[in-house]
């Protein structure tokens, strides 16, 4: 090889070299963006199971409040009814 085809072919290898170091850091990168994905979903999952107990919870508080403004009423009828 003549000096000028020597220093195209490091050059090329060098080349190689830049784009195989892109393509493992972007491997990595997507590697952490699945797991941060995954990790965003399980958290997902647990704030709707949350959200959903709360939920319940209000229900049943609502449920209680609305029988005991219906006594309170009744009982208010009945002394000036």
């Amino acid at each position: 090889m003549t000096a000028h085809a020597d220093a195209d072919y490091v050059e090329l290898e060098r080349r190689v070299l830049q784009l195989e170091e892109r393509e493992q850091a972007r491997e990595e990168r997507v590697a952490r963006l699945e797991l941060q994905r995954g990790e965003d979903s399980a958290q997902m999952r647990t704030l709707i199971e949350k959200v959903d107990r709360l939920d319940g919870e209000l229900s049943q508080f609502a449920g209680r409040f609305d029988r005991k403004l219906d006594r309170i009423l009744a009982a208010v009828e009945a002394q000036h009814g």
